[in-house]
């Protein structure tokens, strides 16, 4: 009797735990690459990054948020710079 109690809770117990595990799925939202460039807006709001995995991405710097990523060049991204009144943004790359 007592065997097969604890053969229960054994299953109870497992099935509970194996319910309870999830697996995390992480998605990368930063650079793959090396990073270049760090470049903030005038009022200081948004942080511009330009890396060697060919892409830039726009931040907000106050929550940390990923706000948008442009991805137009084939190669590295060297530099990335806003325009004076934050309107634009100038990348340069070693395209070939």
């Amino acid at each position: 009797m007592k065997k097969k109690l604890l053969i229960i809770l054994f299953i109870i117990f497992g099935l509970t735990v194996f319910t309870q595990v999830r697996p995390d799925i992480i998605l990368p939202i930063g650079h793959t690459g090396k990073i270049n460039t760090v470049s903030f807006s005038s009022n200081n709001k948004y942080m511009l990054t330009a890396s060697d995995d060919k892409t830039a991405k726009i931040w907000d710097t106050k929550t940390g948020r990923l706000l948008t990523t442009l991805q137009a060049h084939k190669g590295a991204i060297t530099y990335a710079a806003w325009s004076p009144n934050d309107s634009l943004i100038l990348t340069l790359s070693n395209d070939k």
